[in-house]
């Protein structure tokens, strides 16, 4: 299955089940918007998947972004969308 062209939200998509689903989009071909609960899990959550997608040269193209979020706080969620978009 290819998902060119498409972009996943994942929230909490750095670690765990999370970074599992992020890497099986990758794998896709999808691009993927990640968050994080802290600046710092986003961030190195973001590196290690990054070096995912250059170890792996069948992902081609795909763009790797993301963001802090309280999924509790509905505003967040909204821009969390918009910046996915």
């Amino acid at each position: 299955m290819t998902l060119t062209g498409r972009t996943a939200l994942i929230t909490g998509g750095v670690r765990g089940i999370g970074r599992a689903i992020s890497l099986a989009f990758l794998n896709a071909n999808a691009s993927i918007y990640v968050t994080a609960q802290s600046e710092k899990g986003l961030h190195e959550g973001m590196k290690s998947l990054e070096d995912e997608v250059r170890k792996n040269r069948a992902v081609n193209g795909v763009h790797i972004s993301g963001g802090v979020l309280d999924v509790r706080d509905q505003n967040a969620i909204e821009k969390a969308v918009d910046d996915a978009m």
